[in-house]
């Protein structure tokens, strides 16, 4: 097969393809691997093209050596399988790799060189990543949802007994005080458990239609009670009406949380935009399900504060993982926002980086049927 015939059917093909001689010079760079370590000019000098990017073990922070580099290995006779990397481009975002590679054999048995090939996994990994998140959260949730289930009974027990004995407590009012503090303590505690109970999904839900254009614009004044003069607070509607079927005190109040958190990330100003919008039917989100006849409505909660790193965002649902005063922030209420969401079969996910803000995004199906009222507990 003629050279070109042969440039033209790897050029073509979405797996990164690179050859080199022996001597390590780049021989060979198919279209998708120049696209995949950002490098826009296939023909380099083979000095250069390693300025282009910097490649990392599976954690994405490793640094590779020199003997760790799939093509070095495989010109070195070591037979690279799915080997697997992070290539970052320079200016570009970290993409993960499956490599392969083996030398190449002339037909007389002589050694010519290597060629790999780079399988694009940055997807995958990232649907396996949410899968495990989620799976984490709604194990937290089941674990949160229980334990606060039996403690509000425990609770119970304890403030009909507190009631029982601030009756008796008239004839001594120096106890009042302690019984009038139990009482005070206890109702604390309920509060909690009751948040606790929202994030594990054991609420009751009165489920009635609602079009998400109308609620977000009457919901504006309140949000922009919450956010303050400082922030700038920018909605945007979908032209088209997103009806849906929710239970409108609770999502409502999930939108006030994220507000709220966005507001604690803002504390010298800055903006605050919601957009609702149709979600991109090509869109990757766990947990959406893609039947035909599904469409999810998407609103996206986006603010201009610090941003998160990946660790705090792989867990800034989680109860507790951030407290802050009063349960605001990502003390409570975005555990309690995760847990509405999901009771209502939707989804929420965040986006973030350090010093860029961050996007938190509710997906809700569509749906125009009503159901009557339903106990999701």
């Amino acid at each position: 097969m003629a050279h070109a015939a042969l440039t033209a059917i790897l050029d073509c093909i979405d797996e990164g393809v690179v050859a080199c001689d022996l001597d390590g010079n780049i021989t060979f760079i198919n279209r998708a691997m120049c696209r995949i370590h950002g490098v826009t000019e296939a023909k380099l000098r083979p000095e250069e093209w390693a300025k282009h990017f910097d490649l990392f073990g599976p954690d994405g922070k490793t640094p590779l050596d020199m003997t760790e580099i799939p093509l070095y290995r495989a010109l070195h006779g070591v037979d690279v399988t799915n080997q697997e990397v992070v290539v970052k481009p320079k200016g570009g975002k970290p993409v993960n790799l499956l490599i392969s590679g083996r030398q190449l054999i002339d037909r007389d048995g002589a050694r010519i060189g290597a060629v790999i090939s780079a399988h694009d996994i940055t997807a995958t990994k990232k649907n396996d990543e949410q899968l495990h998140q989620s799976q984490k959260f709604d194990s937290i949730g089941t674990m949160a949802g229980g334990v606060a289930h039996d403690f509000n009974n425990i609770l119970t027990v304890i403030m009909g007994a507190c009631t029982l004995l601030k009756i008796k407590t008239k004839s001594d009012p120096e106890l009042e005080p302690f019984v009038r503090q139990i009482m005070n303590s206890s109702e604390r505690a309920a509060q909690l458990t009751q948040n606790l109970l929202v994030f594990g999904r054991r609420q009751n839900l009165r489920l009635l239609p609602a079009e998400i254009n109308e609620i977000m614009l009457a919901m504006n004044e309140i949000l922009g009670q919450i956010v303050g003069k400082n922030v700038q607070l920018v909605t945007i509607t979908c032209p088209v009406p997103l009806p849906v079927v929710i239970d409108r005190e609770q999502f409502e109040q999930a939108i006030m949380y994220l507000a709220t958190n966005a507001s604690d990330a803002m504390p010298s100003g800055g903006e605050l935009l919601i957009e609702v919008t149709m979600a991109d039917s090509g869109e990757l989100v766990l947990g959406l399900d893609r039947r035909p006849n599904v469409s999810y409505a998407r609103i996206a909660v986006t603010d201009t504060g610090a941003g998160m790193d990946m660790v705090t965002m792989s867990r800034i649902f989680e109860p507790f993982y951030l407290k802050t005063e009063n349960g605001r922030g990502a003390g409570l209420g975005l555990s309690m926002a995760y847990g509405i969401i999901r009771q209502h079969e939707g989804v929420i996910t965040v986006n973030s980086e350090p010093g860029k803000g961050s996007t938190f995004s509710i997906y809700l199906p569509i749906r125009t049927t009503s159901p009557h009222e339903i106990n999701n507990g």
